[in-house]
């Protein structure tokens, strides 16, 4: 009995580097018209290509046929069932015309049309991207000859093609909590910015931190008032840092003073972005925006022998983080209201109490004793 291969795709239809739908097309069935040539005289079929959503059935359509075309001009040994043939055979038995195929079903009728191997795809939405996989298999043995996988954003030609709602809001929200580099999960990689929202300038100077030494050297950016920017293409990791604000000129050079330091982990493909608007390590001042409600202040104790950090977050989500460290006290002036109250170590970031607080005036609070570190 002949060996039947199996082939999936994902396949696009938007720009990838400068290259187009149709190039790329022409770059993935080149690397599977190789596979399928080196296993000799084989009489191939392309099935219908599979879609999630109404809008993408068009998308869908038109990529198999791109397929089905490429794969007959790159055919030095193999030769591809003639398209109609294949429509044909599938009325006649019924096959789901819309690629709606389980792999069983796929098998038995690769055999049934007495085809050595057959093409399957799929084409769907995820988010503001497009996905993109490869798989070959030798259906008989079940080995997986070759598999590939792409993600790439939708451009303005093809949201109008997908009839696609709010694709701008939903690539630049996306955008937003993910690196820029398109091999950040090969590389293994992420991002972390700071906005400096004040009208001081700071310099940022970041080490990698294991347990509580450092490793590298320092990486340093400088954030002028108003301004945006940071580290990109991390390691995965964790991180910590020490923010300087600008206290004058010493001859030629800048002079900075520490203000406090902070932590962070790093995943791949992650962004994340970090608001600068604490005065100092003592006093920390979190101002709402457009806010003209008097300010309370909420002094923290830390009791232990290790470092803290408090997240407290408001009844809209927002995030204050207050950094303390050993055995000392921070303050952070914050609106009135209510707040949830999380106290995390600072490297091993171990969750050690959590509460609720209402603010409607200054307050010390004392955080539990632990053994944590």
């Amino acid at each position: 009995m002949k060996k039947v291969l199996t082939t999936s795709f994902l396949l696009i239809a938007i720009f990838l580097n400068g290259q187009t739908l149709e190039e790329k097309i022409n770059d993935l069935t080149t690397k599977i018209a190789t596979t399928l040539n080196k296993k000799g005289a084989i009489k191939i079929a392309v099935y219908p290509f599979s879609y999630l959503k109404h809008n993408e059935q068009d998308l869908a359509f038109d990529v198999r046929f791109d397929v089905h075309d490429k794969l007959t001009e790159k055919g030095r040994v193999y030769k591809v069932m003639d398209r109609g043939t294949f429509d044909t055979y599938a009325k006649e038995h019924q096959l789901n015309a819309e690629g709606l195929i389980d792999e069983a079903t796929a098998k038995q009728f690769g055999k049934l049309i007495a085809a050595d191997a057959y093409v399957t795809g799929k084409v769907y939405m995820f988010g503001s991207v497009i996905r993109i996989r490869i798989k070959v298999t030798d259906t008989e043995t079940g080995e997986i000859l070759s598999m590939q996988s792409e993600k790439l954003p939708v451009d303005y030609d093809m949201a109008l093609f997908l009839e696609l709602e709010n694709w701008k809001e939903n690539k630049q929200k996306a955008a937003e909590n993910k690196s820029q580099n398109p091999n950040c999960a090969t590389e293994n990689v992420g991002d972390y910015l700071f906005y400096n929202n004040t009208n001081d300038s700071y310099e940022i100077r970041l080490k990698n931190a294991l347990g509580g030494g450092f490793y590298g050297t320092t990486k340093r950016i400088v954030l002028s008032p108003n301004s945006k920017s940071g580290f990109k293409d991390l390691k995965s990791g964790s991180y910590v840092y020490d923010i300087l604000k600008k206290d004058g000129i010493v001859g030629l050079a800048t002079k900075y003073k520490m203000e406090f330091s902070g932590e962070f982990t790093i995943k791949k493909c992650e962004a994340k972005l970090q608001n600068i608007n604490a005065k100092s390590t003592e006093r920390q001042t979190v101002y709402t925006p457009n806010s003209t409600e008097k300010l309370v202040t909420l002094s923290i104790k830390n009791p232990n022998f290790y470092a803290r950090e408090v997240i407290l977050t408001n009844n809209l989500g927002a995030e204050i983080p207050v950094r303390i460290g050993s055995q000392s006290t921070s303050s952070v002036e914050i609106n009135k209201g209510y707040y949830k109250f999380q106290s995390k170590t600072v490297f091993t970031k171990v969750v050690v109490e959590q509460t609720a607080i209402q603010l409607d005036g200054n307050i010390t609070l004392t955080l539990a004793k632990d053994h944590k570190n």
